[in-house]
């Protein structure tokens, strides 16, 4: 019996000692290449936080694509420029949605169901936002879920008019595992990207 836990002791010494080592990497193991990648075709890296969110559907079918679409506010920048009276609009493809519309009220009925997307694209609350500003117009015919449950035509521009639509390449959350002070020294000492607060 003591020769087990003295095993088990240095097994987890040993571990601990190892997952020490382990150099932080914000990307989530993403290998160096696809990091400087995703920099070099980013026009813009800012710092910042959702202000703003919806869910939108496109078309008004029993099956089609579910959306999430976000404003985010800029707190300082580490690649191109911007300044605080700027917002960004972010749209990424949640998932593919089904459920059944009744015809004549337009509200859905109780088999709803979100199958997530195999490219889907998380969007931090708040953190990192890499972003590429030569975006493409998005002619999709939106629809919005009301508080009644019914779906409704929506223009997406009207919806944050103040907000410029972007396209979103990859964002890194601030939490726990990602301390904004770890994220910011990684991104400066790796890729030699310095944040600059915002006046």
């Amino acid at each position: 019996m003591k020769k087990i836990n003295v095993l088990l002791l240095f097994v987890l010494i040993v571990r601990a000692a190892t997952i020490a080592q382990t150099p932080f990497d914000p990307f989530n193991l993403m290998n160096e290449k696809w990091q400087k990648n995703l920099i070099g075709r980013s026009t813009l890296i800012i710092e910042g936080k959702i202000i703003k969110g919806n869910s939108l559907y496109d078309n008004n079918s029993r099956v089609g694509y579910y959306y999430g679409l976000c404003v985010i506010k800029p707190t300082a920048v580490l690649k191109g420029n911007t300044d605080t009276t700027k917002t960004y609009q972010i749209l990424v493809k949640v998932g593919e949605y089904t459920f059944d519309i009744h015809d004549d009220t337009g509200q859905y009925g109780p088999g709803f169901n979100i199958n997530p997307s195999d490219n889907r694209v998380s969007v931090p609350n708040s953190g990192i936002y890499f972003i590429n500003e030569n975006f493409a117009l998005i002619t999709i015919s939106f629809r919005q879920e009301k508080s009644n449950g019914q779906l409704a035509a929506v223009d997406l521009y009207s919806l944050f008019p103040n907000a410029m639509m972007v396209g979103f390449n990859y964002g890194i959350q601030y939490d726990k595992k990602n301390l904004k002070d770890n994220v910011l020294k990684f991104l400066l000492d790796k890729h030699n990207l310095e944040v600059k607060p915002l006046q």
